[in-house]
């Protein structure tokens, strides 16, 4: 489900189960880390992500984000973020985000630190800034193909996980310089960066710290969003450019759309059905000229890989093209 290179040039892969293989050489690995016990992997549930933290070489360590539970779980359950140390021959865990537990979040009093998982769209990824904050996408833990339902509405509520791109400290800790900060540290709302996200897969920051996030879609749309500070991506009032007609008759919809165009930031790349992956930015000097500074991106279902200029104003400065095609469903670059 996710891969993440190592300062010494090693790989470390993922597996939905809960299993974190080093890579050895052509089908051989050698385990370093086995949450299976704490993972339900049910369908789309699972390990998600892993970040390796900063100064990996000195104290060895992932973040790590999985859905809790125990094998093939089913009902309502919770994402959990966290820090485990590699070293010493113990996996030593401490909680980052998702301190409810393995309970549902609709069970919970609203501000509980619950990320939800109640059928699929559990998020997310993780990725580490330069100062050693954490941004975290989260989904909103419903699933389309499951029939209608309120619950995705919790994207555009502040006082949820669900939904969100959260920018936290390493102790899971929101920041005074977060645009929602309440004072309260702890507090859902003092965490939140940006918000009305359905699906998010990979998220990466740009060389100027802007994140990029694939989001899946839902019946038309898939998306690329870059927020910026405060933005509401539109979720579930939104997908793509379109209101979808089951949420556009709802209080929460209606008040958005009576708040103008600019009260929701639009997708900077959006494209009809897919499952887009999310992608990178190429700075390296081995492709052609043209190709860096670049941000490719991979979708799921279309085992397509495709890459997009990024203008200095954040702006997609030409149509997205075709990189790869047959890419065998890629899940992260």
């Amino acid at each position: 489900t996710s891969f993440a290179l190592l300062p010494d040039g090693g790989v470390l892969v993922a597996e939905k189960r809960g299993i974190v293989s080093r890579v050895l050489g052509r089908n051989r690995r050698r385990a370093v880390l086995d949450i299976s016990s704490r993972v339900a992997d049910y369908g789309y549930r699972g390990l998600l992500a892993i970040e390796p933290v900063p100064r990996y070489t000195r104290n060895p360590g992932l973040y790590v984000l999985y859905v809790q539970g125990r094998g093939q779980t089913r009902s309502p359950t919770s994402v959990r973020v966290s820090s485990i140390e590699l070293g010493g021959g113990r996996a030593r865990e401490r909680v980052v985000l998702g301190r409810a537990g393995r309970r549902s979040c609709t069970d919970l009093p609203p501000g509980a630190d619950c990320i939800p998982c109640d059928r699929d769209h559990c998020g997310g990824d993780i990725e580490v800034a330069p100062d050693g904050t954490l941004y975290v996408v989260t989904g909103e833990g419903w699933e389309g193909s499951a029939g209608f339902s309120t619950l995705p509405l919790r994207a555009q509520a502040l006082h949820s996980l669900g939904g969100k791109l959260l920018r936290v400290t390493p102790e899971g800790h929101g920041l005074r310089n977060n645009p929602f900060w309440d004072g309260n540290p702890r507090s859902n709302r003092s965490r939140i960066w940006a918000y009305g996200l359905r699906n998010p897969w990979r998220l990466t920051l740009s060389a100027q710290g802007v994140p990029f996030i694939g989001d899946v879609g839902w019946n038309d749309w898939e998306e690329i969003d870059a927020p910026v500070r405060g933005a509401n991506l539109g979720w579930p009032c939104f997908e793509g450019p379109d209101r979808p007609e089951e949420y556009a008759t709802n209080r929460v919809c209606r008040t958005l759309y009576g708040r103008g165009a600019s009260a929701v930031q639009r997708p900077l790349i959006a494209y009809r059905r897919g499952s887009i992956t999310g992608g990178v930015f190429y700075d390296g000097t081995g492709f052609p000229e043209r190709y860096r500074g670049g941000y490719f991106y991979g979708d799921w279902s279309r085992s397509v890989l495709r890459f997009a200029r990024i203008g200095q104003a954040g702006r997609v400065r030409a149509d997205p093209e075709d990189f790869a095609t047959g890419a065998a469903g890629p899940v992260q670059l």
